[in-house]
């Protein structure tokens, strides 16, 4: 049964204005560092991209930095017609981008420094696994250069059964001992990516996620569908199931295959999130051209975030 939703939510746009000012756009300008992931086998749903925006090889980072500030920059102009300034968020994207030594990780977060006057912070994307108190105290101390400086965390679940059904390789308990590190830094600001149609997890299980962050250190949420991609194990789950799984053995799957379900149970999970939580996204997905299922995500992706304020606002 889907929760009654509330009529909207605090966007990452709106955090930003009231950050750095209305008449200012700030955006995201994700970046390829070279790191790994230390869960060897990769996440049953990750390609060989690790999540990235398939940035192009440079031979600096600094030169890469500065080449997509530059095309973002463009894009910007093309679509604002309204005179506004921009401002950028260097995002450190693929992978697990903690996932170094202290020594190597200061000398990557430092090439965000004194490049561009435009740079107003930086997100460091990775795994509750992959952080310790060392590596926060690293990240906390660029609050002195940015005004915003977060950690995006691959929650996905809070449930240990879907996170060892989509290969995680950690547990909810590894979330629960980081955010106990993370009382120490209240300014960061932590970003939780959470998981909507993971197979085996039914309505009530996805919203028990959603209700849960109240108890946590985090400030805001990057809201994903579980879609599966070509060339990842989820694709070869995926064609050896049956069409009988779906609603047996997979609630969520059959809950992503149609478009209405899809957009009622963002509306209520959103619904059911902390109404001071930052919505940072409502619709992700993997890369459009590898998509397999749900098969109208490709068709629908544009709109989906229109559909669900729709909702928010109607029901």
């Amino acid at each position: 049964m889907f929760l009654e939703s509330r009529s909207s939510y605090y966007s990452f746009a709106q955090y930003m204005r009231d950050l750095v000012g209305g008449d200012t756009k700030v955006d995201r300008v994700s970046v390829d560092a070279g790191f790994t992931c230390p869960n060897g086998h990769r996440c049953f749903f990750c390609d060989s991209s690790g999540s990235s925006a398939r940035t192009p090889k440079w031979p600096t980072l600094r030169e890469q930095i500065l080449h997509n500030i530059s095309f973002k920059k463009s894009r910007l102009r093309l679509r604002q017609r309204e005179q506004l300034k921009h401002k950028f968020i260097i995002h450190f994207q693929s992978f697990t981008n903690t996932n170094a030594t202290l020594q190597e990780l200061k000398s990557i977060y430092d090439q965000t420094i004194g490049i561009d006057d435009n740079i107003i912070g930086i997100t460091i994307s990775t795994r509750s696994d992959n952080l310790s108190l060392e590596k926060l105290q690293l990240i906390d101390s660029y609050r002195t250069r940015f005004p915003y400086v977060a950690i995006e965390l691959g929650v996905q679940s809070i449930h240990n059964q879907s996170l060892q059904f989509l290969g995680r390789g950690e547990t909810h308990e590894d979330f629960l001992k980081v955010n106990q590190l993370l009382k120490q830094f209240p300014h960061l600001d932590v970003v939780a990516h959470l998981m909507l149609g993971i197979w085996i997890e039914d309505e009530e299980k996805m919203l028990a996620t959603a209700k849960s962050m109240q108890h946590f250190n985090v400030k805001g949420v990057k809201l994903h569908f579980l879609s599966v991609l070509k060339d990842t194990e989820l694709a070869k789950m995926y064609r050896m199931r049956t069409r009988d799984e779906n609603s047996k053995r997979y609630p969520g799957l059959e809950l992503l295959s149609s478009l209405q379900k899809s957009v009622e149970i963002s509306a209520s999970f959103i619904s059911a999130l902390p109404p001071q939580m930052v919505l940072h996204r409502v619709a992700g997905h993997g890369n459009l051209r590898e998509v397999i299922f749900p098969k109208w995500l490709p068709i629908f992706a544009a709109d989906l975030p229109r559909l669900i304020q729709e909702h928010l606002l109607h029901s």
